[in-house]
């Protein structure tokens, strides 16, 4: 169960692993047809005898079938059987997440039913060709043995198709898996623009039945200074929407003088937050040009606003923004005059080009969901912990949404990646066994 912002990236991601799923089972099918196949010759002597006794083809096409079908439904019960322990590795290995995730893994009568269709789906479709090639042969000379190596050649011929198929499906799966991994890697890589030293991150919601805007701006700077005083705290500020949240965006449309808005748009599309006085320093965020905010930036103070590196190319490419205005088009937002300059932060993606954004001062937009972030000089999870708990003293009617470490709200977003990367991997190495296999079986078959 995730937020419904995810869930086109989750449905993505169960896509691709059910096509890994498809891609192994095609050539565990190959493999399963290849030894019917070898089985089908040896037993040519004993389908003759059947033929010359009366028995239709027919009927022997189904005993054949029947077989397959043991077989299918055999390596499904066996699935099953193994079910149990990977779900345990599973929850393990990959579900430890800072975040909220329930995962339904109750084996109920859905997962058995469609466990089922296709055990037995499988073994109908691998077992029909050979059962078919070993119905349609001379019973007299095969019961003399004028016959008996007739159909090898073909049926050797055929096995080597599927082991070829096998291979060329399994280099699918290794390269897939090899690129996914790659991507992974440089994912990794790549520079958020914010959180380089080790912060904690705490977020929680001032109740607005409980306490007016004015009140929560006094709740909030009286926590931040008992926040300052702790042990190990360098410094400490507060957002009202992190950057690389994927659960929620804030946006509106502005414009400035001299730049036309995108055809058919009233406005330029630009992300934007309210941030705190010492928000920039606690989140590692370097000042540019001019300044950022201050005390004296209060609601009834002159409108200001921060705005990104991106945002200044993108609408002042070769002069100073500061001291012009950005126009918000949104009802109750004024015009806001630049202040400052900061560099660019990933905003909503870690692969994303460089975003145009916004940010206005904390007092002047007040946000009753808020998030601290304060830089610490020892361990973030422990320091994260450390601030709940003071939170919950001094203000034990807030509600507490998220208590880690800026590392931790970043590694979020590799969630999905690793674990494309892992499926990808484990997959691929799935098939090469099963390849390498169906080879030797050929192989020896042929010697």
């Amino acid at each position: 169960m995730f937020n419904p912002a995810m869930d086109r990236t989750v449905v993505s991601a169960n896509f691709l692993a059910m096509g890994f799923v498809v891609l192994v089972l095609l050539i565990a099918c190959a493999n399963l047809a290849s030894m019917l196949l070898a089985k089908a010759v040896e037993r040519r002597k004993d389908v003759a005898l059947r033929l010359a006794l009366g028995a239709s083809r027919g009927r022997l096409i189904r005993q054949f079938l029947t077989e397959s079908l043991l077989f299918g439904l055999l390596g499904g019960a066996g699935g099953l059987i193994l079910v149990r322990w990977i779900l345990h590795l599973w929850q393990t290995l990959f579900l430890q997440l800072p975040v909220p995730l329930g995962v339904d893994l109750r084996i109920d009568w859905t997962v058995l039913g469609f466990t089922l269709g296709v055990s037995a789906a499988t073994g109908v479709a691998v077992g029909l060709v050979p059962a078919l090639r070993a119905t349609r042969l001379d019973v007299a000379p095969t019961l003399k043995d004028e016959g008996s190596g007739s159909g090898q050649p073909k049926t050797i011929a055929l096995s080597r198709l599927l082991v070829a198929a096998q291979v060329a499906v399994s280099v699918v799966l290794l390269v897939s898996a090899g690129l996914f991994l790659r991507s992974f890697n440089a994912t990794k890589l790549l520079d958020p623009g914010f959180g380089k030293e080790p912060t904690a991150v705490l977020s929680f919601i001032i109740p607005r039945l409980q306490h007016s805007p004015q009140e929560g701006r006094a709740l909030v700077a009286s926590f931040l200074e008992q926040v300052r005083t702790v042990p190990g705290v360098t410094s400490a500020g507060i957002i009202s929407n992190l950057h690389l949240n994927t659960l929620n965006r804030m946006l509106f449309d502005v414009n400035v003088e001299g730049v036309p808005p995108p055809p058919g748009r009233s406005g330029h599309s630009v992300d934007f937050t309210s941030v705190g006085p010492d928000f920039f320093a606690a989140a590692g965020i370097r000042v540019l040009e001019g300044r950022t905010f201050t005390a004296e930036d209060r609601v009834d103070g002159q409108p200001v606003a921060v705005i990104n590196e991106a945002m200044a190319r993108r609408f002042w490419p070769e002069e100073s923004p500061l001291g012009r205005t950005v126009i918000l088009e949104a009802p109750g937002f004024e015009d806001r005059r630049v202040v400052g300059v900061v560099s660019t932060a990933k905003i909503r993606s870690l692969g994303e080009d460089p975003q145009p954004f916004l940010y206005l001062p904390f007092d002047q937009e007040y946000n009753s969901w808020v998030t601290l972030l304060a830089r610490t000089r020892g361990d973030p999870g422990g320091m994260a912990r450390e601030l709940h708990r003071l939170l919950q003293t001094v203000h034990s009617e807030l509600i507490v949404t998220n208590s880690t470490s800026l590392a931790e709200h970043i590694g979020v977003l590799f969630f999905l990646p690793r674990l494309v990367a892992v499926l990808a991997a484990v997959f691929a190495v799935v098939a090469l066994g099963l390849a390498v296999i169906g080879l030797w079986g050929v192989v020896s078959y042929a010697v």
